[in-house]
């Protein structure tokens, strides 16, 4: 699909803005009672399940069920946007709860910077990943097999984040909020 830049940024980032906002209401009103665990397990996997979606935009799926792409992406940037945020709370409520007093915007920092780090190696990743699935467009006419094998990156790319859910069980404590 090809989208505007003012879609692009302006639409999309509105509407994720917003759906954010209600990705922290929704945590307050259902999930804060839940251990720690469970959420940060229900929400990478929600995660994933959204992210597969960007699979079926480039696999044109969305169209033959007649639903258009900017409302399909609009649509899926809102539920990423709510899973997002209901996923970040929990991490922030624990390490303040973790956290010496005094420490917090330390740690909120680090917090900060670690998800930081982790876009960056994801980026690189990313990059690497389009590269050898041969999905190298260069701006040219008539490039459409160029992006082939794009629906098999964004799988890759939702699977991903659900690696780190092995080390769940060591890592978080299995305790309420």
């Amino acid at each position: 699909p090809h989208f505007s830049p003012r879609f692009f940024v302006t639409t999309i980032g509105v509407v994720a803005s917003v759906f954010g906002l209600l990705g922290m209401v929704c945590y307050n009103r259902f999930a804060k009672g839940w251990k720690y665990r469970s959420l940060l397990v229900a929400a990478s996997l929600a995660y994933m399940a959204v992210n597969c979606l960007s699979a079926v935009v480039f696999t044109r799926l969305n169209l033959r069920l007649n639903i258009p792409d900017g409302v399909f992406m609009i649509a899926s940037s809102a539920m990423q946007s709510v899973i997002s945020q209901m996923s970040w709370m929990p991490l922030t409520v624990m390490l303040a709860q973790l956290c010496p007093d005094g420490l917090e915007s330390t740690m909120y920092a680090l917090l900060a910077g670690s998800l930081n780090l982790g876009m960056a190696v994801s980026n690189y990743a990313g990059a690497f990943a389009l590269h050898e699935l041969g999905v190298r467009p260069t701006g040219a006419e008539g490039e459409g097999a160029q992006f082939d094998n794009l629906w098999v990156a964004a799988l890759i790319s939702a699977v991903g984040p659900c690696v780190p859910l092995l080390l769940v069980g060591l890592l978080i404590p299995d305790a309420y909020q």
